[in-house]
């Protein structure tokens, strides 16, 4: 195939802002990675777009996300309120209140929308 271009489950991008190793980075709208490495601002790295990883979650009363919940990203954590924020993906674990973590299976492209129809 000549117009094959790459497999699309890391793709490039520039630093808005320091990211950690690890570190969710919002490429678009509702399309979110995570760093491969540490980048600096101004500077290009890699994000995974695809995958299940271990993300920070929003902590206290009411926080609690259950299992296949569709979650969101609300800028330095993961939440299941869509008010305000972007949808990243789906829960693959129940976390309660006090969890600090979810897992999270990143839904790359446009997951926030319906799929075109003919």
């Amino acid at each position: 195939m000549k117009n094959f271009v790459q497999n699309g489950d890391v793709l490039t991008f520039t630093a808005n802002g320091a990211v950690s190793s690890g570190g969710v980075v919002q490429l678009g709208d509702n399309v979110f990675g995570v760093s491969q490495t540490s980048v600096l601002d101004g500077e290009e790295g890699e994000a995974v777009i695809e995958g299940v990883f271990i993300l920070p979650k929003g902590t206290g009363v009411g926080s609690a996300i259950a299992q296949w919940a569709s979650v969101y990203w609300d800028g330095t954590a993961v939440v299941d309120e869509p008010t305000a924020n972007s949808k990243m993906g789906v829960a693959t674990l129940a976390a309660d209140d006090a969890a600090t973590t979810v897992n999270v299976k990143l839904l790359p492209g446009s997951a926030g929308e319906a799929p075109a129809g003919p």
